[in-house]
């Protein structure tokens, strides 16, 4: 939930979405755990 959220605030500031990768994974039907240095951990 807090993906989308991020994702819905940035769309409606009109900006540049760093996050629009993370719906990608989600929609690919992967969970994401968090990140750890420059390594993003999937389910």
């Amino acid at each position: 939930m807090y993906i989308g959220l991020l994702y819905c605030l940035y769309e409606l500031a009109e900006e540049e979405n760093p996050v629009s990768f993370l719906l990608d994974i989600l929609e690919a039907g992967n969970i994401p755990l968090g990140p750890d240095g420059n390594i993003f951990y999937l389910v």
